[in-house]
């Protein structure tokens, strides 16, 4: 059984390659998740049988200054569904006897005598400006991670995507390389000035959401990814395509063809990016300190930050030869 955490889509969408590999060996795979998680699977594999496992149900803040405070009063909410997903797995393996369990950031979803292992690229927690917290979440984050048989790490040991946040002194630890679900092949090819592509926990999603249709790009052929699958209407909007969700197939065609693409830098947004070899403008959501810390130094990508109040971010195209990559970010 492969269960994903749900604190935004690419938790689910890394592990659909895992999930292939284990079906090409003729391993009998099933899934848990929520609505969202099920229906992203299905895409891939419509037969295969599904649990309904609740989500962390994680909510950010507005502001970036909030945003630890938040996480702080959450902290009671995400112990009780460690528990009850722990529970839930205990009484599910009665009827299943499960042979392995691959969880993805689901801290609670081992057992005692089934090989269970956990999936993640943050073996190392940051907390600018709190050595203590940061101590503290460490010393649990291990105390987590060391309750499974091993711990695996979607990155690679030698050329790091994840940088600072994969490092450790676990034992068991396996490194996986890329695990991006997008197809590098070019199928059919058309013009594509800016790709945005949204992603990651409300409010902070629809946030940035208002913040892009805000912007005025006359002249340019633009596409928005809103990172909403469970909607289903797609809408044209200041000449602007709008799709809530794209298949798999026609998302590698969307990011293959642009020239620019805007979006959020969750770290299985970045392995995307890296295995089709596109550069991109990435914009950490406000607070999150991984995703910073992810970025920094990565030399594919430019990062701006999401500022808050009236600032209006303009995207400016600066052709620059044939290098392809042509913009700057302008905030007045």
């Amino acid at each position: 059984m492969i269960a994903p955490l749900d604190w935004g889509l690419g938790h689910t969408t890394r592990c659909i390659p895992l999930a292939q590999t284990f079906i090409q060996a003729g391993c009998e795979v099933c899934f848990a998740g929520n609505a969202i998680q099920q229906e992203l699977f299905r895409e891939f594999f419509p037969h295969h049988r599904y649990f309904d496992l609740k989500g962390y149900a994680i909510q950010y803040s507005k502001s970036a200054l909030a945003l630890p405070f938040k996480m702080l009063i959450q902290i009671p909410k995400i112990l009780w569904a460690i528990k009850a997903e722990r529970k839930w797995l205990e009484e599910l393996n009665r009827t299943e006897h499960f042979d392995a369990i691959i969880s993805d950031n689901r801290y609670g979803l081992h057992l005692n005598h089934t090989p269970c292992v956990i999936l993640t690229h943050q073996t190392e927690i940051r907390v600018p400006g709190s050595g203590l917290l940061q101590k503290m979440l460490n010393f649990w984050n291990r105390q987590f991670l060391n309750r499974f048989r091993e711990v695996w790490i979607p990155d690679d040991e030698n050329r790091s995507l994840s940088g600072d946040l994969s490092r450790h002194s676990l034992r068991n630890v396996r490194y996986l390389g890329n695990l991006s679900r997008l197809d590098n092949q070019m199928i059919r090819r058309f013009k594509l000035n800016v790709l945005f592509m949204l992603s990651g926990p409300e409010p902070q999603r629809s946030l940035f959401e208002k913040e892009i249709l805000g912007l005025d790009l006359n002249g340019l052929e633009i596409v928005l990814l809103r990172g909403c699958p469970a909607a289903k209407t797609s809408i044209t909007r200041k000449g602007w395509k709008i799709y809530p969700h794209l298949p798999y197939d026609q998302l590698s065609e969307h990011v293959k063809n642009a020239d620019l693409i805007v979006c959020r830098s969750g770290y299985s947004t970045i392995m995307d990016l890296f295995k089709l070899g596109k550069r991109a403008l990435l914009v950490p959501t406000p607070g999150q300190t991984c995703e910073w810390n992810r970025i920094r130094g990565q030399y594919q990508f430019i990062h701006v930050f999401q500022d808050s109040g009236p600032a209006k971010r303009k995207i400016t195209y600066l052709f620059a030869g044939k290098r392809r990559w042509f913009f700057v970010i302008r905030i007045s």
